[in-house]
């Protein structure tokens, strides 16, 4: 099931900002934790590999920088421009990786040390698994790698933008069932989110929103996810009860369409850019 927000909810992402707030102090900041990382690095219209392609990362960026505060306590919480291992990788890549080479490891010793076919075929099996989550893993991390080198020489040169974001109420925008199709049996309901998101430039430009990338949460079997606020009207956004808190939003300057919260940034960066970007009016 496919985006079942309803299109009466939907608010276009040039419509009129609301009213700038101030941005509480950091240490009393709800931090929205979700959309945060993934396993490749979010490019949502595809701006970030057209501009890898052209070169165009190569040279120097034209348009004006944002916040020398906020670009410092980026930089001084963590690596940029994504947070995580010198290589690049992702720590979900490690993880799968790791399961794949371990999974490699037993089934040659059932193949080698078991007695009877049946270990055998059990050890052939088990590697069989591993040796497909290497590879598939090999792939990804080949990828990722590579994106992130490419986003180190976008940052270098000024291309990339990071800024105080407000995330809005979420809506449920698929889900996937698993186990049993009967209703009244045994089945297991993954639920994904999206959520309107509103970010403040630190560079003088305006105002913009977006929607998020989809994301999991915790839910219960109605799609209600724990510990976030779900919208329920097209004005409910960015409405106190329904905001889901503050994160740092990426972009390539000049194009607001190019927008993630999916960042890669750890939370410690998140936490020291919010308070850097100073609670008064205009941010």
């Amino acid at each position: 099931m496919e985006d079942s927000f309803p299109h009466r909810f939907m608010v276009s992402e040039t419509s009129t900002p609301l009213p700038i707030p101030l941005i509480p102090m950091a240490e009393h900041i709800d931090i929205f934790t979700h959309a945060r990382t993934a396993p490749l690095i979010d490019d949502p219209n595809g701006t970030i590999a057209r501009l890898i392609d052209d070169g165009s990362f190569e040279q120097a960026c034209t348009v004006p920088a944002g916040s020398p505060a906020t670009i410092a306590a980026l930089e001084s919480n963590g690596r940029m421009p994504v947070d995580g291992l010198r290589s690049g990788m992702a720590v979900s890549q490690v993880v799968v990786s790791a399961v794949g080479l371990a999974f490699i490891a037993l089934g040659v010793v059932l193949i080698v040390f078991a007695q009877g076919t049946g270990a055998s075929v059990a050890g052939v099996f088990i590697g069989l698994i591993g040796a497909l989550l290497c590879g598939v893993m090999v792939i990804s991390v080949r990828k990722r790698v590579s994106t992130v080198a490419e986003l180190s020489k976008a940052w270098d040169n000024g291309w990339l933008r990071f800024a105080p974001a407000r995330v809005g109420g979420v809506w449920i925008s698929g889900v996937t069932r698993h186990g049993n199709q009967r209703e009244d049996r045994d089945t297991e309901y993954r639920f994904r989110y999206r959520a309107l998101v509103e970010v403040y430039p630190t560079d003088g430009t305006a105002p913009f929103r977006f929607h998020s990338s989809e994301f999991t949460a915790l839910a219960d079997r109605h799609g209600r996810p724990m510990g976030l606020k779900m919208v329920e009207g097209p004005l409910d956004h960015f409405e106190p009860e329904f905001s889901n808190g503050w994160t740092i939003a990426r972009w390539i300057a000049g194009d607001s369409d190019s927008a993630t919260i999916t960042t890669d940034l750890s939370l410690a960066q998140i936490k020291a850019a919010l308070a850097a970007s100073n609670p008064k009016a205009g941010y």
